[in-house]
């Protein structure tokens, strides 16, 4: 692993002095002997794109911590969702364990020119640009094509005429945008720091957010800079979680405006003689956002299992809550001031939902699940104890118990809280049904505010608990805007208790 800009200095300096030895200008001796007429022909630099892959492209990305087949893709498959095509990225960077999308590259041939304006059609008539206005304007011609259309030389329209759209496919397809962009011909280099406010939406890009080295030198002398902007273990740490001891070590910690609890959440299920019991494990960890977005996960590392028995359980949110606040302790420790810890109504009426949405799944039995300024999606108690339906014969008498309803844990459906868990568990039909209902095109502006996938259902937890009162669970104040009118909740036993 390169862990500092000094060594990755060396490694490219090292890539780019091997290919002007062996590969630019060997070649042009040997063809001095092939081609009598060599002298003639002007030196520059005529390999291929391939060349300049293979031997400062591909090694300027290692030095970065980029390494195919752990965390990058040569020439990835896309599928462009407006031609229904499918395209080749000639690499793509993903996070190592998680496989979100995190950078994409762009490779040119070495000959290929450095962002420049086409030559004017005026006599006498010069366009003055800088290169960053230049690009800035280009884009958001691309973006809203109301606005003025800049005298760009038509092969970088194209290029980023196509960079756009492997952006907005990238996002599409994956419900992320990268991290980076990067277009080179290993002698000069682009990096789009924030892709999507160079490629979406119809704003103008902002020119602080393009970083420009027109030539090897450029790139020699600013190799801290490339170094911060492009290694790997920087850009995924806004994706992995990270220790608090590594906060320090990888940001400002003055950057750093509020955070958000969470616990990582794993569901298996385990055999247990003829039948199986439904894991969860739950591992406290804070989210904390940058001034300048993105968040990055603070772990603790200490997991936790969900109980199977009712009488347990408060003793593990207890136990949960404890890490927690020693996680919070360690974390504001690292960045030496206090973190304002936002609720989860707070975070949904501030629209950061749409950045770190409240449950995120990652694969079919992982989540991260948001808890807002509390320890854990499962609330300590609520106001509706008594309320008739946390029993189910009462719900039967009612002719509200629905048919699936297991006596204890289950694995089909998937919950901890069964009928037996009285308080924390809901027996009434109505509410499953309002929980399973699926939020696609037609119904999602019925059931606002919404942050899940497309298709999926209503209730946030779906993914590993289907029993748990919507009282006892976290989410219910955000959740409660679009279905408290149809909840049949009640606060006492009633007729028959």
């Amino acid at each position: 692993m390169i862990a500092n800009y000094v060594d990755f200095g060396i490694a490219f300096r090292k890539a780019r002095a091997d290919y002007d030895r062996y590969i630019r200008n060997r070649p042009r001796a040997v063809f001095a002997q092939t081609d009598p007429n060599i002298a003639e022909v002007p030196d520059r630099d005529e390999n291929l794109e391939v060349h300049i892959r293979t031997y400062v492209i591909d090694p300027l990305l290692e030095a970065l911590n980029w390494q195919n087949g752990k965390n990058i893709v040569i020439e990835a498959f896309l599928r462009d969702q407006f031609t229904n095509t499918r395209r080749r990225l000639d690499y793509l960077g993903h996070e190592r364990d998680a496989v979100y999308p995190l950078l994409i590259v762009e490779a040119k041939r070495p000959n290929a020119p450095f962002i420049d304006v086409t030559q004017s059609l005026q006599p006498g008539r010069n366009y003055i640009y800088s290169e960053t206005q230049l690009l800035a304007d280009a884009l958001h011609y691309l973006k809203d094509s109301q606005q003025p259309k800049v005298p760009l030389l038509k092969v970088w329209s194209d290029w980023l005429s196509d960079v756009r759209t492997y952006c907005l496919n990238t996002h599409n397809n994956t419900g992320r945008m990268p991290q980076r962009v990067v277009i080179t011909n290993g002698a000069w280099l682009i990096i789009f720091k924030d892709p999507e406010d160079a490629f979406c939406g119809d704003a103008r890009p902002a020119e602080s957010e393009i970083f420009l080295f027109r030539s090897v030198r450029s790139i020699e002398d600013s190799t801290r800079l490339v170094f911060e902007l492009l290694d790997y273990n920087r850009i995924a740490t806004f994706n992995r979680p990270i220790s608090p001891a590594e906060i320090s070590v990888h940001f400002a910690v003055e950057e750093f405006e509020v955070g958000i609890n969470a616990l990582q959440v794993s569901y298996s299920d385990v055999a247990a003689g003829y039948c199986a019991i439904p894991t969860v494990n739950v591992i406290p960890e804070i989210f904390l956002r940058h001034r300048r977005g993105g968040w990055i996960r603070v772990t603790s590392g200490r997991p936790d299992p969900l109980p199977h028995r009712p009488r347990d359980l408060d003793q593990h949110l207890a136990d949960v809550a404890a890490v927690h606040a020693t996680l919070m302790g360690q974390v504001e420790a690292a960045v030496q001031h206090r973190v304002p810890i936002l609720s989860i109504e707070e975070h949904y009426k501030r629209h950061l939902h749409v950045e770190l949405p409240g449950v995120r799944s990652n694969g079919t039995d992982r989540f991260l699940v948001l808890t807002g300024n509390q320890s854990h999606f499962i609330k300590h108690r609520s106001d509706f104890e008594q309320c008739r339906y946390h029993w189910l014969h009462l719900a039967a008498a009612d002719g509200q118990a629905p048919s699936n309803i297991p006596p204890s844990v289950s694995t089909s459906p998937r919950t901890h809280f069964g009928s037996n868990a009285e308080t924390a568990h809901c027996s009434h039909a109505t509410v499953q049904t309002l929980k399973s209902v699926q939020i696609g095109a037609d119904n999602r502006r019925r059931y606002p505010p919404r942050d899940g996938a497309e298709d999926g259902p209503f209730c946030k937890l779906w993914g590993f608990e289907t029993f748990l009162c919507c009282r006892r669970c976290v989410f219910q104040p955000v959740c409660g805007q679009a279905v408290g009118a149809m909840m049949p909740c009640r606060p006492d036993k009633g007729a028959g208790a």
